[in-house]
């Protein structure tokens, strides 16, 4: 008779749904991979609002009137509960955001059968005020917690004492068993605090390397939906349209790129918010025929996009390591990317891509020149890019070690 699965919860501050499908992206490969190791995973996740959206996004407010309190509902095989928090403030903003956090869980415990179940793992995917209420109820249920560092969050707050943010992580990490980093620059930067050293960790989740690898037919096929020639050069970017992520750069760079070659496109594949900035971005991405925007979709479809591609780039502020480099790596794609976080750890300069400064267009312009006006360097770049996936960030090779890890928790855990 087989054992019973191990069960461990997930807090998540985002996750996709039939709704919203490219939400999350990054936290599903984990908890799919989770999954996939035998695993009973069940997720806690949250949708808010504060009262700078009640007053300037009259339509988001009335959707999330109209929501219930609390949504149970079934995502791939995966038990999701979404919970609605209405908040004061912008979570960054308010020291009150994790105690508000806390009392809309605790309320939602109480009507949903899966918070009232027994777990014997706790994954913090979450940040902010979610973080720190996975955190409280891995205690108060005396189970391991795992914080994951993704990048971003943590980049921009782990040494600003003066920070709200900043106490949120401390209060997080202090009462988590490990915690969980993407990148070995990364796990560096949480090192240097004394409080955390001992429990930080770095874990190359990676990529599927079967499912991220080129197809020559495939390619084809994807170039001629989309409407793009095969002569054309196409570089593209799969991620969030967001500030941080350098788009004004690229969009910058590529103008000036394609007066002096104009048989290059260039392809956005990510969703974009409904903001200011975004609606400017908008504007200006419709303006310009060369520049092809898909409006998000489902992380399954991304290898076809990225088999029209020629040339990744990925000029981001900040990072843990993300995901879409991993992944046009995998692709056999040369990669032009920031020198920021984790991403030299993937992109070798030179050698399977170009790293440049973020914000610095005339640096990114130079690169998308060099590497377009020499498609057989490009090419060869993305042949060493594939060759170091295979070698360090393959899903299937670096799952078994994060299974012992939790494992290992589990059984120090119940010892105790």
């Amino acid at each position: 008779m087989n054992p019973p699965k191990k069960k461990i919860l997930v807090f998540s501050s985002i996750f996709p749904s039939k709704r919203l499908p490219s939400q999350g992206p990054f936290i599903f490969k984990r908890v799919k991979m989770l999954k996939s190791l035998g695993y009973d995973v069940s997720v806690i996740t949250r949708e808010y609002i504060n009262l700078v959206d009640v007053f300037f996004s009259s339509n988001k407010a009335k959707n999330f009137r109209e929501r219930k309190e609390v949504l149970d509902y079934s995502y791939e095989g995966i038990r999701v509960v979404n919970i609605k928090m209405r908040m004061l403030m912008p979570l960054n903003w308010s020291i009150l955001a994790p105690f508000l956090a806390l009392i809309y869980f605790k309320r939602a415990a109480k009507i949903n059968s899966l918070l009232m179940e027994e777990y014997d793992y706790v994954f913090n995917a979450a940040w902010g005020d979610l973080a720190a209420v996975g955190a409280w109820y891995a205690n108060n249920k005396g189970v391991p917690c795992m914080s994951s560092a993704i990048g971003n969050y943590e980049n921009k707050y782990i040494r600003s004492w003066w920070s709200i943010p900043y106490w949120i992580i401390r209060f997080t990490y202090r009462r988590s068993s490990s915690i969980f980093c993407v990148s070995d620059a990364l796990a560096k930067k949480i090192g240097r605090n004394r409080n955390y050293s001992k429990k930080v960790f770095v874990h190359y989740t990676g990529v599927n390397i079967k499912q991220f690898c080129g197809d020559a037919n495939r390619r084809d096929s994807t170039r001629k939906r989309l409407g793009l020639d095969a002569q054309e050069i196409i570089f593209a970017f799969t991620g969030r349209l967001v500030a941080s992520k350098g788009i004004k750069e690229l969009i910058d760079a590529f103008c000036r790129l394609i007066v002096e070659q104009p048989q290059c496109t260039l392809l956005l594949v990510g969703q974009i918010n409904s903001n200011k900035w975004s609606s400017r971005i908008k504007e200006k991405i419709s303006s310009i025929s060369s520049i092809l925007h898909i409006d998000g979709c489902s992380p399954d479809i991304v290898p076809e996009y990225l088999d029209a591609a020629d040339i990744f780039v990925f000029p981001s502020y900040m990072e843990g390591l993300p995901n879409s480099v991993m992944e046009a790596c995998s692709m056999s794609l040369p990669v032009i990317a920031s020198r920021v976080g984790g991403i030299p750890e993937v992109v070798q300069d030179e050698a399977n891509g170009l790293l440049v400064d973020p914000k610095d267009t005339d640096a990114l312009f130079r690169a998308m020149k060099v590497l377009s006006e020499d498609l057989l360097k490009a090419s060869n770049m993305g042949i060493t890019g594939r060759r170091i996936v295979e070698k360090y960030f393959d899903f299937k090779k670096n799952k078994f070690d994060l299974k012992s890890h939790i494992d290992n928790e589990i059984r120090i855990m119940r010892n105790l």
